[in-house]
């Protein structure tokens, strides 16, 4: 996939899609982009995974089902399958893109 992050606007194979908030991380793997929105403020449910045409397939709350509403501050790509997010509160989880299986859950402060 070819990708340009300009701000809140991500250039995905030729399309241009404007999201509300500034794409801060991106993590890309094969057919998946996920992306890390935040600005002054941080939005819950702020990590968005797309396909290669720019639709989205899921959002962080889809995966990660916490008590409260949640904003993360992480996003990290570890090897072809598996990503770790951070969220505000310290809960750091690691999963399958693809699958969506949680692999690992900590709670770190």
């Amino acid at each position: 996939m070819k990708c340009e992050v300009n701000g809140n606007v991500l250039k995905l194979n030729g399309r241009e899609i404007e999201f509300p908030y500034e794409i801060r991380k991106i993590a890309e793997f094969d057919g998946i982009i996920m992306l890390l929105l935040m600005q002054n403020e941080i939005p819950y449910n702020n990590i968005v995974a797309l396909d290669a045409n720019g639709d989205v397939l899921w959002h962080i709350a889809d995966v990660i089902q916490l008590e409260v509403d949640e904003a993360y501050a992480g996003l990290w790509r570890k090897n072809e399958r598996y990503v770790w997010v951070r969220s505000y509160s310290g809960v750091e989880t690691t999963f399958d893109v693809y699958t969506k299986e949680i692999i690992d859950q900590e709670v770190r402060r």
